[in-house]
């Protein structure tokens, strides 16, 4: 069964970190950069890369890949998705952009059970890409919980 389109669902740009390709919305999205090499932070938590300044401002980068718990791909060339969510502004690195769904519809998934081993709390809702299933998160939540994130297999 073919899910519908609804209303209100915004187009989705696909990233891959480590072997999964996951989604976020692109009214949430400012900018898309190469990553530019962060000056540290003291004390930080393991997936904060550092600081950067993002048009005039300092914005805190978050490397989603040890956020996620996946393991480094060295020859991956990361990308500074720059982010907008309610009033905070950060970015996440990403190992490769993918493409934009411009019209998402929900896949019908079980209720409570983890997407692609995220837990239901990152998600705003998997989209049905033509048969794959594309995680769309929220960029709020990797923001909330300090310990890493463990996506199961």
């Amino acid at each position: 069964m073919k899910a519908q389109t609804i209303p209100g669902i915004e187009p989705v740009l696909t990233f891959r970190v480590g072997p999964r390709f996951l989604g976020i919305s692109i009214s949430k999205i400012l900018e898309i950069l190469p990553t530019p090499k962060p000056t540290p932070v003291p004390l930080a938590f393991a997936h904060v890369e550092g600081i950067v300044e993002y048009r005039k401002a300092l914005i805190p980068v978050y490397n989603l890949g040890r956020r996620l718990s996946v393991p480094p791909n060295p020859s991956a060339s990361s990308h500074l998705i720059v982010i907008r969510d309610g009033d905070a502004s950060f970015g996440v690195t990403v190992d490769e952009i993918g493409k934009i769904i411009s019209q998402p519809t929900p896949a019908d998934l079980p209720a409570g059970r983890p997407v692609q081993g995220l837990p239901p709390g990152l998600l705003q809702f998997a989209a049905d890409d033509g048969g794959s299933i594309v995680p769309v998160i929220l960029p709020q939540a990797l923001l909330t919980a300090r310990d890493p994130i463990r996506m199961e297999a």
